[in-house]
C-alpha cells in the first residue's frame, strides 16, 4: 500500500487567515510534503479564486461530458456538500493550466499575488461566473469553497520549526 502523504489539518475561518498562513510559511520557511512549492501553490489558488470573477476556462469536451453525467446522476451536489463540509481530497485531478512550473513564481511573489487576489475577492460585488462543475455559486459558497481549497493545498506545506531552520 502506498504511503500516505503528510498533510496538516488546517481550518481557516476567513480569507485573511489564508494570507496569514501563506505569510507565515514564507517567513519561517517550510517543508513541502506534496508536489508543489509555496509559489506553485499560490499560483494554483490564485487561478481558482480568479475564475469566478473573470470567467472559467472552457473544460475539454470529455470533462464536460463527465460533468454532465455527474449532474445527471446527482453526484455534483453531493460532491459540493462534501467539499463544503469536509474539504478537498488528496489526489483529485485539476486543470493543467492551474499548475505552474516550480520556478514560474517565487514564493514571495506568490504570497504577494495571493494577498492581492484575496483583497480583490473580498471587495468583489459583481455577479459570479458559473463554475463548470458547481454551476452558479453565491458569495458565501464561493468563499467557503475557497477556504477549503486553501486549507487543502497549504496543508501540504509544513512550517519549519526553530530547530529545522538553519
Amino acid at each position: 500500500m502506498a504511503e500516505k502523504t503528510k498533510r496538516r489539518d488546517l481550518k481557516f475561518q476567513t480569507v485573511d487567515d489564508v494570507i496569514a498562513e501563506a505569510q507565515r510559511l514564507l517567513d519561517s520557511g517550510y517543508q513541502s510534503n506534496g508536489n508543489w512549492n509555496l509559489g506553485q501553490t499560490c499560483f494554483h489558488l490564485i487561478e481558482w479564486i480568479r475564475y469566478p470573477m473573470d470567467g472559467f476556462p472552457k473544460p475539454p469536451w470529455f470533462v464536460r461530458t463527465i460533468f454532465g453525467a455527474m449532474k445527471m446522476f446527482g453526484m455534483i451536489e453531493k460532491m459540493k456538500q462534501g467539499i463544503l463540509n469536509d474539504g478537498f481530497k488528496p489526489g483529485t485531478p485539476t486543470a493543467p493550466d492551474t499548475v505552474a512550473q516550480p520556478d514560474a513564481l517565487s514564493d514571495a511573489e506568490g504570497v504577494q499575488q495571493l494577498a492581492a487576489i484575496i483583497e480583490r475577492m473580498k471587495n468583489h460585488t459583481a455577479e459570479l461566473y458559473p463554475s463548470p462543475l458547481f454551476g452558479v455559486m453565491d458569495n458565501e459558497t464561493w468563499h467557503t469553497v475557497t477556504l477549503r481549497h486553501c486549507e487543502h493545498h497549504l496543508g501540504f506545506l509544513e512550517p519549519k520549526t526553530h530547530e529545522q531552520v538553519g
